[in-house]
């Protein structure tokens, strides 16, 4: 199942929606002007390898007929009805956590968060005392920077492909190695190397957590 949250309201969303659903198998379910659920059934001849990658394909196509931001939700595959609320509340889950973690738009699987879940469990207290061992100032202004924050995470979901990181933000390739440089340099982690990034990506998350 899809959950499905456009960034303003359409009213034609819902019809836009439904065209891409099989009348027999298929449903969409509007919860207001900007939030509805999406079941999509799978078959053994679908062209599409993944759910996320239907989603992926339902959001370019939304987004070009409307003109809509929107963010989409990826819960669990499961084989019967009784168990689509269990993938709805993982879709819901992962819009929540597109909102905090990711910028509230794009296509996001429950499995994504997945370290955002656990760290969850964890109590603030024993969270913020880690993220105090681990941190200085010099770090905290590289948090607290929004620009140079989104910087790493786009570099961090574009598989710290500069390229391709450079296409997204519409930034000129030294300008991103300039602030890639500047990160390092403020919290000693070199976040082209796969390590110093999943730590990158452990701070930011713990960052978050605290400050929600």
């Amino acid at each position: 199942m899809l959950a499905v949250r456009f960034i303003k309201a359409y009213p034609e969303a819902y019809a836009l929606l439904s065209q891409y659903g099989d009348e027999k198998t298929d449903a969409v379910v509007k919860f207001d002007e900007k939030n509805f659920a999406f079941v999509k059934a799978i078959s053994g001849t679908e062209e599409y390898s993944s759910p996320a990658d239907y989603a992926e394909f339902l959001s370019r196509f939304v987004s070009e007929e409307l003109g809509a931001r929107l963010c989409i939700g990826v819960g669990s595959t499961v084989r019967g009805f009784y168990d689509l609320a269990s993938s709805y509340t993982h879709a819901a889950a992962a819009l929540k956590y597109a909102e905090i973690f990711s910028g509230g738009e794009g296509v996001h699987s429950y499995k994504e968060y997945m370290l955002v879940k656990m760290l969850e469990e964890v109590p603030k207290e024993r969270l913020s005392e880690f993220m105090s061992d681990v941190t200085d100032e010099q770090i905290k202004e590289v948090f607290d920077d929004e620009e140079m924050l989104l910087t790493a995470e786009k570099f961090l979901s574009s598989s710290l492909n500069v390229s391709e990181t450079s296409r997204s933000l519409y930034m000129h390739r030294n300008t991103l190695l300039y602030r890639l440089d500047k990160i390092e340099k403020a919290t000693g982690l070199n976040i082209r190397l796969f390590p110093d990034a999943v730590t990158f990506r452990i701070l930011t998350v713990l960052y978050k957590l605290l400050k929600k």
